[in-house]
């Protein structure tokens, strides 16, 4: 087993064993199914996507009664089936998130490196929005904690050359990202493209994906931006 495949199997157990504890005590109120990844996780991809959390509205068991899960007989997540990523992933060309994407990452070099990223959540718990997570009983601790394990899983394990954070305010703002100066690097009535860096690791911030409201002009203009910004071109 090689080094990367080890560490993240033992990164896996530990936020397994939390988030099973965290989402089967009662006094939580924290009742929610949770996965860290939507695709496999790699070994330094040129491009992490990283979504705040799963938007979402399931219970645990609803998760892990599901077939899709592969968790009927263990009746509780597991760090095998953690690390298998969304069994729904292969739908996600299909996704209005991933084609909005595509509008940004439209250039060959650009769309390789879209289609080679690894793409996780920075929190493991599923909720309709961020708010409605940090609001529970026990929320704003899991967050934490969450935020905890994903840092150190992108700085010592994963260690990508680029973050993309789908999200300004829903989740560029929430990680310790320092910036020099300005670090909006597109604007009109609100910032489009964020760029800072977390440790060494540069990482871009953009409206959410989901979004219908931003018009593809703006997005291929985030594109051309990123472009420079990733490739140097």
């Amino acid at each position: 087993m090689s080094e990367f495949k080890a560490n993240i199997l033992e990164w896996s157990r530990n936020v397994v064993a939390y988030c099973h504890e965290v989402a089967t005590t009662p006094e939580y109120d924290m009742d929610l199914s949770f996965y860290a990844f939507q695709s496999l996780p790699k070994e330094q991809p040129e491009l992490l996507i990283l979504g705040i959390n799963p938007a979402e509205q399931f219970s645990y068991a609803d998760q892990y009664e599901n077939p899709v899960w592969h968790l009927i007989e263990a009746k509780q997540m597991t760090p095998e089936v953690l690390l298998a990523g969304n069994p729904f992933y292969h739908e996600h060309k299909n996704w209005t998130i991933w084609k909005n994407l595509q509008k940004s990452f439209a250039q060959q070099e650009m769309q390789q490196i879209l289609e080679e990223s690894m793409y996780m959540n920075f929190v493991y718990f599923n909720s309709p929005n961020i708010e409605d997570l940090l609001n529970r009983r026990y929320g704003a601790t899991a967050f934490k904690k969450c935020a905890e394990f994903s840092l150190g899983l992108i700085t010592r394990i994963v260690k990508p050359k680029n973050i993309l954070c789908l999200g300004t305010a829903g989740c560029f703002d929430y990680l310790p990202i320092t910036s020099n100066g300005d670090s909006c690097l597109l604007r009109d009535s609100r910032r489009l493209l964020l760029k800072g860096k977390l440790d060494d690791i540069k990482a871009f911030g953009i409206p959410h994906p989901s979004g219908a409201h931003l018009a593809d002009k703006k997005r291929v203009q985030i594109g051309e931006i990123l472009k420079h910004e990733i490739l140097g071109k």
